[in-house]
């Protein structure tokens, strides 16, 4: 290697770094840095590229990960029901009562979360979709309605059941050993 292809391959930008065109800088620069002198807004518009295509490089590589990240709950949901294959969804009728009553509440029985009124799952979607941080179990909830013989139902996907049922589960278990050291004392 001569001297001449050493200093080019040491200073040219990797193929994951593409430089920016000249006007696509001139027009960040004019947006970042309004009423400035070139000299200072270029500069600051270069660090914002320069972060913005290092942030786009540490993306994960599938549409459901960015979505599940960056999107809204409710793109995240139907993107989901959109793409996840042989997801299986569970029925819950608003109107029977008992821990067997629907498939939904046969699942989660099964899952170690007995639960006799439809309106107890919901209440335990929302509290375990608010653990995740997360605000909007209503709209989700919503997506799921509607109805069937004159009756309300809601189609769930078992991913939500599995949630509802892994954080219950959780949350027993930092229930009991919060009485066992307060017993222990």
């Amino acid at each position: 290697m001569n001297d001449k292809s050493r200093h080019k391959s040491a200073t040219s930008l990797p193929d994951a770094f593409p430089a920016p065109a000249p006007m696509e800088l001139a027009k960040l620069a004019a947006m970042v840095a309004r009423g400035s002198t070139p000299e200072k807004a270029l500069p600051r518009a270069m660090k914002l590229y320069v972060e913005a295509v290092l942030f786009r490089n540490d993306l994960p590589r599938d549409l459901g990960s960015i979505i599940g990240t960056y999107g809204s709950n409710e793109r995240e949901f139907k993107w989901l029901q959109e793409h996840v294959p042989g997801q299986k969804k569970f029925k819950l009728e608003w109107s029977k009562v008992g821990d067997d009553a629907d498939e939904a509440r046969r699942y989660l029985k099964a899952k170690g979360l007995p639960i006799k009124l439809a309106e107890s799952v919901l209440k335990n979607f929302r509290r375990s979709w608010r653990y995740t941080g997360r605000d909007d179990a209503d709209a989700v909830i919503a997506s799921w309605e509607s109805t069937g013989k004159g009756q309300k139902i809601y189609v769930i996907p078992e991913r939500f059941l599995s949630g509802v049922a892994t954080i219950a589960r959780q949350r027993r278990s930092e229930t009991r050993a919060k009485a066992w050291q307060a017993r222990k004392k």
